[in-house]
């Protein structure tokens, strides 16, 4: 669920302990001014504008007094004048104040205090609507948390936890929290403050069920999440009944807000657990106990409305959800919180939605849109940006179903491809201008790029934790912030496109491109060609498609080993639920370009099998009817089409391959060494003898020095070696070459982001390199990302870990037909259906052909080929081979 940051102005007063002992003369009386100052003034005057002035007045002469005598006790009373700040709404005055003091005297103060100032500066960021910024204090004060005292850690990483949820960050998320939770087991299990932080360590679990509830389709499922909800969300109303209020009115005010809270959650999973007539008894007093709270969690209201607003929407009283939803947006708009006025506006869509008041709910997601937009464009150019943007792409897919609805399926394609692939082309377009900088401002982004790819590496070398990791990362961000601000770039929205410039490209390709629209409640696929749009309704659903796939095989299925034996029936079934009703809008004579949706982007679509079969040579697959490629996003087919001619490069094939790893003891950081690939040698050299202008680097050569200097002089780059994914952060994913004397022979795929290719092709021959985590507006963001991110025009990668005999084979032919003037994807085709003629048995299971899959540009890639050897060499080679093969059968015969 989404909402605002608890209690924090009520979890800072509390906060503000004494002041520990401290030897110089200005701090002991500094302190005693503070002590007088907390325990009199400040305990009876801070409800009204004109109490805080006078507390305002009063601390300003402290802090003029002691702000260069006293910096520790100076710390203390910047964070009383940031609270009252605060609650006057005065968030840049306030930030001003935290600022000049982090990054002054706030340098050498203890790590208690600056964490503390740290969540209280991101605090006010937040409100100001500075996302990223925020984000970098809050991780920030997390990188503390151990440095400092326990109950600060832990509230330091239960924020850092808020703002990765925020951030659509659920790796992160969960790390921070795990964190957390042992932070408090370690250090305050026993004292008298523990059940307090448990229970704020259990609301955060709460927070996290919550948005599963809303997620998870299977009813299943759900029932179990929303059983585990009722339980952790009752251990917290225990808790707050056995603590009760203490002795201060404020404490008192956040545990009766948090009651309310925690009333809400457990009455929404008695709700999903059916037990109505018990979740409207559960939820009947909370609204009271948010209005008694209001002054001091100002934003349990907001909470309380939402919460009324899921347990009517689960009980199908959908008027009074939409009605509970204004209420809380209201509640959200007075917070002055943008990023749950955002959420509440696509909330009020999907119930227009639900309701069929299509007029409104095209009004609410355009209003919603417009707000997401800005949102983005404030986040910037971060490694974490792509995860932030799946509200964007909510709000857009609620639009698409009511274009669909009112009968206006154009406004609904062109509406979906404006969230895809929009950070891929962001980071494009930033590429761009820095090339077209000036000599000192290019040399100022080299510098401050240098910068960021050691601090990269710094983060990937810190483990999966604790203070060194948050660290790194906030200079990252820092970092990145930075080389925007030096280009000068925009995230505003890339020009629409225009689906005459999209059917006059395809129709230079001789193409036809399927964009599927995978949703629960309608699933569809647009068709266009040249001459024709047209929409198709498909009688799926996502759950449906992902059930099929688990179905198929191992690549689908979580855990286990890999087993080659894809099963031909449920490949059939795909077929029929998501290829066969486009099938009359496409003839032999095209090619077919497809932009997938959700789990389809794992889908290698030539292997489905149009028609029943049992053997794995003789089955009918699509990849025999015409070849196939995908594409992020229908607008970068005429973003394509519009790329200059590549210009003439000196190198034609630049291959790189790696072969030895368990002798040198290889390994990412997990298991043990890596496995050798013996073929990776047979693979690289064989496609090096079938082109001219070759640079052919195996082992000791394939360093990434060398691939570095020689990677923008390349036409086509083939890179065969050992390959991961990161699921956090997918430009974090790396591939293995070897160690040089000035390299650890990792190359993550940032450095290659950050780098202009020139490339016609990349690629990728390595384990699963196609696949990674699946981003909403994005897609999926493997390996292939990074290289298309960088401006190659197309890429080969795979979906799924490869057997490296069959890569040889399928490589050498798929190289034969780029030599033969081919386009890429045709090259493609005719290497599997080779494959697939040479093969019977289970060596002929899609498992061994259908990974590799193309992405972008299919126009043919001019290389020079190499001299093939005289006829009468080529016949004396034959007659050799012939001769040891002979040999080698009598003396098998022999034995």
């Amino acid at each position: 669920m989404i909402r605002p940051r608890w209690g924090w102005v009520g979890a800072l007063v509390v906060a503000l302990g004494v002041l520990g002992p401290s030897s110089p003369p200005q701090e002991a009386e500094c302190r005693a001014a503070f002590v007088a100052f907390r325990d009199g003034p400040w305990e009876t005057r801070r409800d009204s504008p004109e109490a805080r002035r006078l507390l305002l007045d009063r601390l300003g002469v402290l802090t003029e007094q002691y702000a260069t005598s006293a910096p520790r006790c100076y710390g203390r009373l910047v964070e009383y004048q940031s609270t009252l700040l605060v609650l006057d709404q005065r968030h840049s005055e306030a930030d001003r104040l935290l600022d000049a003091y982090l990054t002054g005297p706030g340098r050498s103060a203890d790590a208690s205090l600056r964490l503390r100032l740290l969540v209280d500066r991101g605090y006010v960021l937040e409100r100001m609507g500075e996302i990223r910024a925020s984000s970098q204090q809050y991780f920030a004060a997390a990188a503390l948390a151990g440095e400092a005292d326990a109950p600060f850690g832990v509230r330091a990483l239960l924020n850092a936890a808020v703002s990765a949820d925020i951030l659509e960050n659920p790796v992160a998320q969960a790390r921070y929290l795990d964190e957390a939770t042992q932070l408090l087991a370690d250090s305050l299990r026993g004292s008298e403050d523990y059940d307090e932080h448990l229970g704020n360590v259990l609301m955060r679990q709460a927070d996290i069920l919550e948005d599963q509830i809303e997620q998870i389709r299977p009813d299943a499922d759900r029932r179990a999440v929303a059983e585990e909800l009722r339980d952790v969300s009752q251990r917290v109303l225990d808790l707050l009944s056995e603590t009760g209020a203490t002795n201060a009115s404020e404490t008192e005010a956040r545990s009766t807000g948090y009651r309310a809270r925690m009333m809400g959650a457990n009455a929404l999973a008695l709700a999903h657990l059916g037990e109505h007539a018990r979740a409207r008894e559960v939820a009947a007093p909370m609204l009271e106990l948010a209005r008694q709270a209001v002054t001091h969690l100002p934003s349990t209201t907001y909470d309380v409305w939402l919460y009324k607003s899921l347990i009517a929407e689960v009980e199908g009283d959908l008027s009074s959800a939409r009605q509970h939803a204004l209420e809380a947006r209201r509640e959200a708009i007075a917070l002055g919180n943008g990023f749950s006025e955002r959420f509440m506006m696509r909330r009020l869509g999907h119930l227009a939605e639900m309701e069929g008041d299509w007029t409104e709910a095209a009004a609410v997601y355009d209003e919603a849109i417009a707000q997401e937009e800005s949102y983005r464009e404030r986040l910037g150019l971060q490694d974490w940006t792509a995860q932030a943007f799946a509200g964007v792409d909510e709000a857009y897919r609620g639009l698409v179903r009511t274009h669909l609805a009112t009968g206006s399926p154009e406004a609904a394609f062109l509406a979906l491809d404006r969230t895809r692939a929009r950070y891929l082309r962001d980071l494009r377009r930033h590429l761009d201008v820095r090339a077209r900088m000036t000599p000192e401002d290019r040399a100022r982004a080299t510098r401050l790029q240098a910068e960021l790819d050691t601090t990269r590496l710094m983060l990937m070398q810190s483990g999966d934790r604790g203070p060194t990791r948050a660290t790194v990362a906030v200079r990252v961000s820092e970092l990145q912030e930075e080389l925007e601000a030096l280009t000068g770039s925009s995230m505003a929205p890339p020009p629409d496109l225009e689906l005459s410039d999209l059917q006059t490209a395809l129709g230079l390709r001789s193409q036809v491109l399927v964009s599927y629209f995978l949703d629960a409640r309608g699933s569809v696929a647009f068709v266009v060609r040249p001459d024709t749009f047209v929409t198709v309704p498909l009688g799926t659903t996502p759950a449906a498609v992902e059930a099929l796939l688990r179905e198929v095989g191992t690549p689908w299925q979580a855990g286990g080993r890999t087993d080659p034996a894809f099963r031909l029936g449920a490949l059939h079934d795909l077929y029929l639920e998501v290829m066969a009703p486009v099938m009359p809008w496409i003839s032999g004579s095209e090619t077919v370009v497809v932009v997938p949706d959700r789990s389809l982007g794992g889908v290698p679509f030539g292997m489905l099998v149009t028609e029943p079969a049992e053997e794995y040579h003789t089955a009918p697959y699509l990849v025999r009817s015409f070849a196939m490629t995908t594409e992020l996003a229908a607008s970068m087919i005429p973003e394509a089409a519009d790329r200059p001619p590549l210009r003439s490069l000196p190198v034609d094939l630049l291959a790189f391959g790696r072969t030895d790893f368990e002798s040198r003891g290889f390994t990412w950081n997990t298991d043990g060494p890596l496995a050798d690939l013996p073929y990776v040698d047979d693979e690289v050299r064989q496609i090096g003898r079938r082109i001219e202008a070759r640079e052919v680097a195996l082992n000791r050569q394939a360093t990434e020095s060398n691939l570095m200097r020689s990677l923008s002089e390349a036409r086509v780059i083939h890179l065969a070696s050992h390959a991961e994914s990161d699921p956090e952060l997918p430009l974090y994913s790396k591939i293995a070459l070897w160690e040089g004397d000035d390299d650890d022979g990792i190359l993550y795929l940032y450095e290659l982001q950050s780098r202009s290719l020139a490339a016609d092709l990349v690629v990728l021959s390595g384990c699963s390199t196609a696949r990674g985590r699946h981003l909403d507006g994005e897609g999926m963001v493997g390996l292939q990302y990074a290289v298309r991110t960088a401006g190659a025009r197309a890429s080969l990668a795979t979906l799924w870990p490869v057997d490296d005999r069959a890569s040889v084979e399928l490589m050498g032919a798929f190289y034969d037909g780029l030599r033969n003037g081919l386009t890429k994807d045709v090259a493609l085709q005719r290497a599997q259906v080779a494959y697939l003629d040479a093969h019977d048995g289970l060596s002929a299971s899609p498992f061994f052909w259908a990974g590799p899959v193309l992405s972008g540009d299919t126009a043919p890639v001019p290389l020079r080929m190499a001299d093939a050897p005289p006829w009468w060499l080529a016949a004396v080679l034959g007659l050799a081979s012939l001769a040891v093969a002979w040999r080698l059968r009598r003396r098998r015969l022999d034995a």
